[in-house]
């Protein structure tokens, strides 16, 4: 793991959600994890999307039950455009970089994840 992972591993959620946000418009894109389809976590009956900012943050957490999945990138305007229209309607919420052995991790519906992101990608033009 990387000192830059290892230090934003330790930082809260909130700041690893801005620190994502902030790094997905720079490289415009996102990573998440695939395995004949994309990788799902939940709780209390909901589902989430996860989404890191890096490769090396998303393989990190390709293990236990994702340890068959691969770190694939996912195209911002692939993501704002299309992919959180998708999951807003079907109810599946967004874990923004989770991290291995924390349960604790920034959640947010697709349209306030693709608000951020808008709004975050409009100081690039």
């Amino acid at each position: 793991m990387s000192k830059q992972l290892e230090l934003l591993s330790k930082k809260p959620v909130m700041d690893r959600y801005v620190f994502t946000i902030k790094k997905i418009a720079d490289q415009e894109s996102a990573w998440g994890l695939y395995n004949d389809g994309w990788a799902l976590s939940g709780n209390e009956g909901r589902q989430f999307f996860p989404i890191w900012p890096t490769e090396e943050a998303a393989r990190a957490c390709a293990s236990n039950d994702w340890e068959d999945y691969t770190p694939l990138t996912i195209d911002v305007y692939y993501m704002v455009n299309e992919l959180l229209q998708k999951l807003e309607i079907d109810g599946i919420g967004i874990a923004i970089f989770m991290v291995p052995d924390q349960s604790a991790t920034a959640t947010k519906s697709a349209s306030e994840l693709t608000s951020d992101l808008k709004n975050e990608l409009s100081k690039y033009e």
